[in-house]
């Protein structure tokens, strides 16, 4: 096994989607619905958890704050957020924040295996 993933998607077909490639890769996944569900169990879990896998635009607790809060538990685990709507200024705001990667809806699945690969490797 490759390392433990936590999925936070409020997309069903995301949750979905991502779950797939990653365990075909190798990756142990984990799944939440929602920022707060992902935090309750990243806080249960934490020794487990190898990265972060989060949806920028969620109701209750967005990606935004939840990567914040992730980071303020944990200030070395990688975080990649996802997201359909961005631009450069909200991207450089959330590597600047401690985002490992922003990448942008539709991607590649190659392109999110590199982001994931690169993300544990400079953990």
């Amino acid at each position: 096994m490759k390392g433990t993933i936590l999925v936070v998607d409020d997309e069903p077909f995301i949750r979905e989607f991502l779950t797939e490639i990653l365990e075909e890769n190798g990756y142990l996944v984990y799944t939440k619905s929602n920022g707060k569900d992902g935090l309750a169990f990243f806080e249960d879990h934490r020794e487990e958890i190898d990265l972060v896998v989060t949806d920028r635009n969620m109701p209750e607790l967005d990606g935004e704050r939840l990567l914040m809060q992730l980071k303020s538990i944990r200030p070395s685990l990688p975080v990649i957020l996802i997201t359909g709507n961005i631009d450069n200024d909200i991207s450089e705001r959330m590597e600047q924040s401690g985002a490992h990667k922003v990448l942008r809806k539709p991607f590649d699945p190659e392109e999110l295996l590199s982001a994931i690969g690169s993300a544990l490797q400079s953990s």
